[in-house]
């Protein structure tokens, strides 16, 4: 399922969406690369900015050319789910309850011309992208990308004046790609997107600044991007801050439009062993909405998984994609544990005692020793 799905249409222009990264493992990453991939198959301009932006941007995902997949797949499963019917007849009628989003089909990607030469009515506004594929390099090189590495910001103007070189770029961005709302630009056919991704914002992989520097820079990068056709994802490790410098995260998720967390199972030994662990990855958590001139969120009837108001997500990653759900519990129990009844010779020695008149086990009552699968 795409991330669209959960904001209830998509990032809105203008608007900074947050992602408090997990621990021990790299999802958040993985969310971003989807982002960025995202915008060179729709051919927006890009602005990636962090420490060592080289590797981040070293295999990307690419377009699935798996066409029939899907169909297949639900064929399939619509086989399977007949043959266990035969004895729930009464059941056939109802539909199949689906946890998570269709996927769409996905472009094959012979060259980024003939993918991309469409109308924009016949593009699709979200491809499906393939983990297992990488996106050839000749299409990088022809993408519209900018890597803003920290390491040779710090060179040039130093450690005082990061997040103003940072803002300094954007701001060049805009003005040179006639991307801004406010100044007047000569006629264009089309109006393209920047497309801005911070990895890890303000962790110790970045030069210390004086308190208070990265509220100012959500505080203006938000401005800017409201008078801009223009949007960012920005990932933080939330977990390395102290339990008495959260307040510094809250203050930034309310300098954000959107927050979103991924909470993974893999930073909790506690849950190693549970059942669900199987079936899932992590939790997924939709903490702040974006509101772009309206009063109420429209992801609150728009989002297909969050028609409800509740937050009851789970992602997995497969091997062909990253998947969010709606997180459900397994059978208590079981679905491949055998249920099995009392031995038969134990249950005529507790008839003839009954008949006796002694009753060994009454319910919960029963006598220590015992080893009844009903007892508890």
């Amino acid at each position: 399922m795409h991330c669209l799905h959960v904001l209830g249409g998509g990032l809105p222009i203008g608007s900074v969406l947050l992602i408090k990264e997990d621990k021990f493992t790299g999802y958040a990453k993985l969310l971003l690369k989807y982002f960025i991939s995202q915008g060179i198959a729709s051919e927006n301009e890009l602005l990636v900015v962090g420490d060592g932006v080289e590797n981040m941007c070293d295999g990307l995902m690419w377009l699935s050319e798996d066409k029939d997949g899907d169909d297949k797949e639900k064929s399939t499963s619509k086989e399977n789910e007949d043959d266990r019917m035969a004895i729930a007849w009464r059941y056939k009628k109802l539909g199949k309850f689906e946890s998570g989003i269709p996927t769409g089909r996905g472009i094959p990607s012979m060259t980024l011309s003939k993918q991309l030469s469409k109308t924009d009515a016949s593009r699709p506004f979200c491809n499906t992208f393939d983990l297992t594929r990488t996106i050839p390099e000749a299409i990088v090189r022809d993408a519209s990308l900018s890597l803003l590495d920290i390491n040779d910001i710090i060179k040039g103007s130093g450690d005082t004046r990061l997040y103003d070189q940072i803002l300094q770029k954007i701001r060049t961005m805009v003005k040179e790609k006639g991307l801004s709302n406010v100044e007047a630009s000569n006629a264009r056919e089309q109006v393209n997107t920047l497309r801005i991704g911070i990895e890890s914002i303000d962790s110790p992989g970045w030069p210390p600044q004086r308190p208070g520097e990265v509220f100012k820079f959500f505080h203006a990068l938000r401005g800017l991007l409201r008078s801009s056709n223009a949007a960012a994802v920005i990932t933080i490790s939330a977990h390395l801050y102290s339990d008495d410098s959260q307040d510094v995260v809250r203050r930034i998720e309310h300098m954000s439009d959107a927050v979103i967390e991924l909470d993974s199972f893999a930073a909790r030994p506690e849950t190693a062993d549970t059942p669900y662990c199987q079936d899932y990855h992590g939790l997924f958590y939709v903490h702040k909405l974006p509101v772009i001139n309206s009063l109420l969120s429209p992801s609150t009837k728009l989002s297909i998984l969050l028609g409800s108001g509740h937050s009851n997500l789970g992602f997995k990653l497969r091997r062909k994609k990253f998947s969010i759900e709606t997180f459900h519990l397994p059978p208590e129990g079981g679905v491949s544990e055998r249920r099995t009844g009392p031995d038969k010779q134990k249950g005529t020695g507790e008839t003839e005692s009954k008949i006796a008149g002694k009753v060994t086990s009454v319910g919960c009552g029963s006598l220590p020793g015992k080893t009844d699968l009903y007892e508890f």
